[in-house]
């Protein structure tokens, strides 16, 4: 329970509400082969704004990430999501990972966004917009590579 929660509103304007809020996670690991992780999240604005911004009344998210090792751990697979079910909303963020020597490895990935409601494509749409923050984010996805060297 939060009694005083900043809340932004539309047009940039922001207010308080009281919230409550519950998680549960369960990690699973099978050595150094296999990781799963799941979890999830409720949250209920006690006192919503008439018009908020990337947030809702009643708000739940789902995870999950997923890590293979492969090939005596030189090679990783990563996939990480997280789902709005109300809004029909994700992320999702693969990666391949591959280890030259024990000091350096590199990696490539995704980072993935969407929703029902597209995205906005004006400054009216941006700040009237009544979907959630992965929607809002849409068309913002990317390819990203890694480099890693532990000394």
């Amino acid at each position: 329970y939060l009694s005083n929660s900043v809340v932004q509103e539309r047009w940039f304007s922001s207010t308080t509400s009281p919230l409550i809020r519950t998680g549960l996670g369960l990690d699973w690991a099978h050595q150094t082969t296999v990781f799963i992780s799941l979890e999830g999240r409720w949250q209920r604005l006690l006192r919503p704004p008439e018009m908020p911004l990337l947030t809702a009344a009643n708000t739940v998210d789902l995870a999950a990430m997923v890590r293979l090792s492969l090939f005596q751990d030189r090679v990783e697979l990563i996939s990480a999501t997280v789902i709005d079910p109300i809004r029909l909303e994700y992320l999702t963020r693969p990666q391949v990972r591959w280890r030259i020597s024990d000091p350096l490895s590199i990696g490539v990935g995704a980072v993935l966004l969407g929703g029902n409601t597209p995205p906005p494509s004006t400054l009216t749409e941006a700040m009237d917009y009544s979907g959630g923050p992965f929607g809002y984010f849409g068309d913002n996805d990317c390819v990203f590579s890694t480099l890693r060297w532990i000394h």
